[in-house]
């Protein structure tokens, strides 16, 4: 049957949010409760993890991001700023707070043994850490499997976004270059 096909494909697609989601619904039940527990990591991409750290009445998940190029890293930066300007916007009061750090690790993973990312300074020029201090609201039943799909694409939502970026930038360039060949093109003297 097509129907119990297609079922059982979206529930292999669903594979890694399975198995992802059970520490971080962990963290969320001993938050909401008023607990605390160590930070725990969870490694999601090579060389990349996610980290939820519940202390002193707080959820934070944070995510640390390895980039390959330079450039990345500055998109990411006007990215997050455009986050921490949302955080402004009254329309979006229910939106966790997003923090950004570049080049070091976070106070969080300061002196956390399980961090796997390096501490050499030369070596973390390449990471990016985002943490979303999550309230209790985003914890509730009625929320929560929207927060784990949310927090669980994330990267996916930042690598996109960077992409789009880049092409966007790229059209504008060859428009730009178009447009003074036009101009060049124009200015030379014809008549001879």
């Amino acid at each position: 049957n097509d129907n119990d096909f297609s079922e059982e494909l979206e529930k292999i697609a669903c594979l890694r949010r399975y198995v992802l989601i059970p520490p971080i619904v962990k963290a969320m039940e001993t938050f909401t409760s008023g607990g605390s527990q160590a930070p725990l990591c969870i490694p999601y991409r090579e060389e990349e993890n996610m980290y939820t750290i519940v202390a002193d009445k707080s959820l934070v998940i944070l995510f640390s991001i390895r980039f390959q190029d330079a450039d990345d890293i500055t998109l990411a930066h006007v990215f997050f700023n455009g986050f921490k300007d949302a955080k402004r916007d009254t329309s979006l009061g229910n939106a966790p707070s997003v923090s950004f750090t570049e080049g070091r690790k976070p106070l969080e993973l300061k002196n956390f043994k399980g961090c796997k990312e390096p501490n050499n300074p030369e070596e973390l020029k390449n990471y990016c850490f985002v943490a979303f201090s999550i309230r209790e609201e985003h914890c509730s039943p009625k929320l929560r499997n929207n927060t784990l799909d949310l927090l669980l694409s994330f990267r996916n939502y930042l690598e996109y976004h960077l992409k789009c970026s880049k092409a966007y930038m790229h059209y504008k360039m060859r428009k730009r270059c178009t447009a003074l060949l036009e101009a060049l093109e124009d200015a030379r003297d014809k008549t001879g």
